[in-house]
């Protein structure tokens, strides 16, 4: 499970931007300056940490090498899909309620949902990792809002 997760990979999501008058599809970087990777010789240093520790994964910054809990791994991988891109997803908002019509953000938690862009296209999910409270954006367009 988690060597999928860490092999090489950076995380995307879809979004729309207006370019040249017109919104097109176009893929951000989740986590800028994050790669999550692994290599033959931290896979065995992670091998023996994982027995020891009992954890799944790790997040490289720098030189400090960052394990990722369990729940951090599960996060991952449910934005993440198998290529590692979280599709956008449209929605709306009904009085103070969001309400996912279509896309990979009806299978999360909406109370994970902080703030929401209408302008940007954007949703922003609140979530534990790495150690800190982090805002997570996502590519939601609401098509209705109603009070």
């Amino acid at each position: 499970r988690t060597t999928h997760l860490l092999t090489n990979t950076i995380f995307y999501y879809e979004t729309q931007m207006k370019l040249g008058g017109q919104w097109r599809m176009v893929r951000k970087i989740t986590f800028p300056g994050l790669v999550f990777f692994s290599a033959d010789e931290e896979i065995r240093l992670l091998d023996s940490l994982k027995e020891i520790l009992g954890l799944p994964g790790f997040v490289r910054i720098g030189r400090d090498i960052t394990l990722l809990s369990d729940e951090e791994v599960q996060f991952l991988e449910e934005i993440g899909e198998e290529d590692h891109v979280m599709a956008m997803s449209t929605g709306s908002i009904e009085g103070a309620r969001l309400r996912i019509l279509s896309g990979p953000l009806g299978e999360l938690d909406c109370s994970k949902v902080e703030k929401i862009d209408r302008h940007k296209r954007r949703a922003y999910l609140k979530a534990d990792l790495f150690g800190s409270v982090n805002r997570v954006p996502v590519g939601l367009e609401v098509k209705k809002k109603t009070s």
